[in-house]
């Protein structure tokens, strides 16, 4: 990743990371809004 960050334009990079927030902001902001499937799910703890 440091090696590719090296050769790209601050530009492209600034860009790259001004996408990935914005999709990390969607996905968050889309799964706040939508209803689960299940609003309550019971999981049975392994015993050892």
């Amino acid at each position: 990743g440091v090696r590719a960050a090296e050769k790209m334009p601050a530009e492209q990079l600034r860009a790259l990371l001004a996408t990935i927030l914005l999709l990390i902001g969607l996905r968050l902001g889309y799964d706040l809004i939508t209803t689960p499937p299940d609003l309550y799910s019971i999981i049975e703890a392994e015993s050892s």
